[in-house]
C-alpha cells in the first residue's frame, strides 16, 4: 500500500499527542494515591482529629444547677448538668435522691413529693460526685375543718380538738389558735384541749394562716342520780302502784327521763302509775339522757293464795304431830282477816276499841266453844311466818291444840307494804 510522506507525518503527530495524554494521567493518578512520606508536612486539621481519637480526657468535676433550690411539694423538674471539662471524653453521669421520701425520679421528671431538705447527687463514668441541697417545703394551707359542726359535753368533761388540714401536709407558717365564743361555758388551751366548765352554748373557733373553722358545743350538767319515790315496795294484785322520781342535782339540764317496766304484768293507769295484774316481781327502771339509770323493785303478792299456803303449812305440822288435820270455813277466813286488818294499827288480841278478840266472833255471828287466834308481822313468806309461830311457845299450841277442828287464815297489807298474818282457830 502507498502512502504519501504527509500522510505519514499526521499520523505520527496524532499518536505522539494520545502518548503524552496517557503518561500525564498516570502521573496524576500517582500523586493523589501514594501515601504520604514522614517528611511531608502534615495539614492542621488532620493533627486536631488525631489527638481526638488517641487521648483520653478524664472528668475533672461536675455540677448540678437548677433554677431554684427552694420548691413546693409536687413541684416537677429536670437539672441541668454541668461536666467540666466540656471536652472529658466519657460525658455520661448518673442522678439520684438520697432520701426518695423526698425526692424522687417518676416517669421522665424529678418529683418532691415530701416536706424536708435532701441531696441531688450526679455522679460521672469515673466517680466523681456533685450534689446539691434542696428544701422541699410543704403546701400553703387552704382550709381547716373538723369532723362534725356540734358536739355536746357535760360539765367537767374535757377533750381535744384537731382540725383537719387541707391539704393533710399543709405547712403552716403560723400555730393554729383557739378562741371560745363564751369562756363561762367552755374554755380552750393553745393546744386545742376544751374544759366544759358551765351549762350552756359556746363556738369555738380555729384559725391559722388566714383560714379558719369552728364547732358550736352545747354543754349540759349531768344527772348523777335518779331517786324514785313509792312508799311501798310490796303491793297486793290489783292494787294500783303510784310512784315519783327526783334527779341530782336538780338543776341538771339533761334531766329528760324514759320509764321502762318489766318482769310481772301489770296496767299502766297514767304517766307515773300503774295496775299490778300478777304476782310476781315488777322492775322499773328510769333512764336519763346521758345514759345514767335507776331501778325500783316492786313485790307484787297475792294474800288470798299467801292465806292458801299458811293453811297448808299449819295442817303439815299438825300431821307431823300425829294430830287431825282442820278444816277451813269462809267465815272464819272472814273474821280472819278483819283481825289483820285491824292489827295494822294495833297489834294486840285486844281490838282496836278494847274489846277482846273473841268478840269478832260474835259480831259475825259464828257460835264457837273454844277459840284461839295467833298474830305476826313483817314476815315475806308463809313459811317464815309458820316457823315464826313454831318457834312460839304460846302460837305452837295454838296450831297443836287439838281442840280445834277449824281455822280461818286472813293475810293483808298496811301503806307501806308490811304483811299482816292472822289466824283464828275455834270448835
Amino acid at each position: 500500500m502507498y502512502m504519501s510522506k504527509k500522510v505519514t507525518r499526521v499520523i505520527i503527530i496524532i499518536l505522539s499527542v494520545i502518548l503524552a495524554l496517557i503518561v500525564a494521567a498516570v502521573l496524576l493518578m500517582w500523586r493523589f494515591t501514594a501515601p504520604l512520606s514522614p517528611s511531608d508536612p502534615t495539614p492542621d486539621n488532620n493533627e486536631e482529629q488525631h489527638d481526638e481519637n488517641d487521648e483520653i480526657v478524664e472528668v475533672t468535676g461536675i455540677r448540678i444547677v437548677l433554677e431554684s433550690y427552694e420548691m413546693l411539694v409536687g413541684t416537677r423538674f429536670w437539672p441541668e448538668v454541668i461536666i467540666v471539662p466540656e471536652k472529658a471524653t466519657d460525658l455520661e453521669f448518673e442522678l439520684h435522691s438520697e432520701d426518695e421520701r423526698i425526692l424522687r425520679f417518676q416517669g421522665n421528671n424529678w418529683v418532691a413529693v415530701g416536706a424536708g431538705r435532701v441531696n441531688l447527687v450526679a455522679t460521672a463514668s469515673n466517680g466523681i460526685t456533685g450534689r446539691v441541697m434542696i428544701t422541699v417545703l410543704a403546701p400553703n394551707l387552704r382550709s381547716l375543718s373538723f369532723e362534725r359542726d356540734e358536739m355536746t359535753m357535760s360539765v367537767g368533761d374535757t377533750t381535744v380538738l384537731n382540725p383537719i388540714l387541707m391539704p393533710e401536709d399543709a405547712r403552716l407558717d403560723e400555730p393554729i389558735s383557739y378562741t371560745s365564743s363564751n369562756e363561762n361555758v367552755i374554755t380552750v388551751t393553745r393546744d386545742g384541749r376544751v374544759n366544759a366548765v358551765g351549762a350552756g352554748r359556746a363556738i369555738v373557733r380555729a384559725s391559722s394562716d388566714g383560714v379558719s373553722t369552728e364547732i358550736r358545743i352545747n354543754v349540759n350538767i349531768p344527772v348523777r342520780n335518779i331517786y324514785f319515790n313509792i312508799n311501798r315496795s310490796i303491793v297486793n294484785v290489783g292494787d294500783q302502784v303510784e310512784f315519783t322520781y327526783n334527779v341530782d342535782p336538780p338543776n341538771a339540764t339533761n334531766a329528760d327521763i324514759s320509764i321502762e317496766f318489766d318482769g310481772a304484768r301489770i296496767i299502766s293507769t297514767g304517766t307515773n302509775s300503774f295496775r299490778c295484774e300478777e304476782p310476781g316481781e315488777v322492775i322499773i327502771t328510769a333512764t336519763a339522757e346521758n345514759g345514767r339509770t335507776s331501778t325500783q323493785k316492786i313485790q307484787v303478792i297475792d294474800v288470798n293464795e299467801l292465806a292458801d299456803e299458811v293453811f297448808r303449812l299449819t295442817n303439815v305440822e299438825r300431821t307431823r304431830a300425829g294430830l287431825t288435820q282442820l278444816g277451813r270455813t269462809h267465815p272464819l277466813n272472814q273474821i280472819a282477816l278483819i283481825r289483820a286488818r285491824e292489827t295494822i294499827n294495833h297489834f294486840s288480841h285486844t281490838r282496836p276499841d278494847g274489846r277482846d278478840f273473841v268478840t269478832v266472833y260474835n259480831d259475825n255471828n259464828i257460835e264457837f266453844i273454844v277459840a284461839g287466834e295467833n298474830l305476826a308481822s313483817g314476815q315475806r313468806t308463809p313459811a317464815e311466818v309458820v316457823q315464826a309461830w313454831m318457834d312460839s311457845q304460846g302460837h305452837r299450841e295454838n296450831i297443836l291444840n287439838n281442840e280445834f277442828g277449824n281455822m280461818g287464815v286472813g293475810v293483808t297489807l298496811d301503806s307501806e307494804g308490811r304483811i299482816f298474818w292472822t289466824q283464828m282457830f275455834m270448835n
